[in-house]
């Protein structure tokens, strides 16, 4: 898996710069630093994209149901964005959300199984890692859409639709590849 740091090097070396401001225990300039959080912050909203629009993360939990048959939302571990689905006693329960809570159609004080959608957390520290494996994202669908705003803020818009055009395939790849059904296994005959 690649690291924030590693992104934020390949994204300099793209841009043909001196990769070695990207080092976690570099003594930056003032405008190696700024180019450093540009970057950081372009990886983070290519990231933030891809997560909620084309390949949204999944995390399971259990939950303990309240009187009223709810659980309250900001009791999930993780930044809820929808549910996937629940279940009660291994059975698929109907489900509707409220102001700030999930009602369950089950018994009350029930402990439900909890899969729902989350938005992940922003990649800050040098060693932090996108949730969504490599081979579900590859990292450089995150260094075209960085060097794509990188671009656009710098007035560079002929560079930045390329990068641009770049992140929206990559995309669509992760996109299709994420949809398509698996192939059975190749025997030989």
């Amino acid at each position: 898996e690649m690291k924030l740091e590693e992104m934020i090097r390949r994204c300099a070396l793209l841009m043909g710069l001196d990769t070695a401001f990207a080092d976690q225990d570099a003594v930056r300039t003032e405008s190696e630093q700024s180019v450093y959080e540009r970057l950081k912050m372009g990886i983070n909203e290519a990231y933030h994209k891809v997560a909620v629009n084309v390949l949204r993360p999944i995390a399971e939990q259990e939950v303990q149901l309240d009187q009223a048959c709810c659980f309250k939302i900001d009791g999930l571990e993780k930044c809820f964005a929808d549910v996937c689905r629940i279940r009660v006693n291994g059975h698929e329960r109907r489900f509707r959300e409220l102001a700030g809570r999930i009602q369950v159609f089950a018994s009350p004080g029930s402990t439900a199984a909890v899969s729902y959608y989350y938005v992940p957390e922003k990649l800050e520290q040098p060693e932090d890692e996108p949730v969504l494996s490599e081979q579900e994202v590859p990292a450089v669908v995150y260094i075209y859409g960085a060097l794509s705003l990188y671009a656009t803020g710098e007035g560079k818009f002929y560079e930045a639709a390329t990068w641009d055009e770049r992140f929206l395939n990559a995309v669509s790849n992760v996109h299709r590849l994420s949809r398509r059904c698996r192939m059975p296994a190749r025997r030989w005959i």
